[in-house]
Parts: C-alpha cells; structure tokens; sequence
C-alpha cells in the first residue's frame, strides 16, 4: 500500500512595490503555500489562518500580498505601509505567505495597521462633517 502524501505547492515569488515595506523590500523573494483552490475571503475560519498573516489575493488585474486585519469583526486586507485597504469579504485569496517575523514584530505591525484604519475612518467621519458644516454656513 502506498501511503504518499501529497506535499503541499509552494510558489516563490520576487515582491514588488513598498506597501509591505519594511516587513519586505523591493526583490525580496516571498514563499507563499498555495491553496488548492482560491475561496473569498469571507469563508476562511480562524483555524485556518490569523490575524497578522499576510495572504496573496489578485486584485485589479495584479498580484497583492498583504496582512490579514480584523477591525470591528470584519477582514480586511492592508500593506503595512498603505493608508487604504480592502475591506471587501469576497476577494478570493490564493495562498499564505510563508515567509516568517517575530511573533512581536507581526503584533507590532497588525496593531498600527488597525490604529491607523481608525485614524482614516476617523479622518473621513471629520471632513463630512467640516463639509455639512461649511454647506449650513453658505
């Protein structure tokens, strides 16, 4: 009896672009284990990856590794150096990089992503309310 496991795919790849900077730089190449097939981000559980892991998406048209947030229970993808996010639950994630950090390191940076997600929701809340308030003046 052959009792074979399937080893499972990894890809490396060579990363691209500062919105992980400075947990990667420009040509840094990242291993990512692939998963056997891409599913939304919405129906992954918390047995299958955490917060702070960075996951491989593709988005308009090109490939984006980024970290894994939860803020108010929902997922969020976001470079750890990047304003924006993707808050949307239906992005079809294609693997989890393998490349490791610190256990602080990774706490460090998920926690000031998530401050930084408040302070640009924050941000939109006052210039809303700056613009009502300058449309009641006029």
């Amino acid at each position: 009896m052959n009792m074979s496991q399937e080893k499972p795919e990894t890809l490396e790849v060579p990363f691209s672009g500062y919105s992980m900077w400075p947990t990667f730089a420009p040509q840094q190449k990242l291993t990512f284990l692939l998963f056997t097939q891409p599913k939304p981000l919405s129906d992954f559980n918390e047995s299958e990856f955490q917060e702070g892991d960075i996951l491989l998406s593709y988005e308009n048209k090109e490939w984006v590794a980024h970290r894994l947030l939860i803020h108010k229970n929902k997922k969020i993808l976001k470079g750890d150096s990047s304003l924006v996010y993707n808050d949307n639950n239906n992005t079809l994630i294609f693997a989890k990089c393998l490349n490791s950090q610190s256990k602080l390191y990774t706490q460090t940076i998920t926690n000031l992503s998530k401050q930084l997600i408040s302070a640009h929701l924050l941000q939109r809340k006052f210039i809303r309310l700056k613009q009502y308030f300058i449309s009641w003046v006029k």
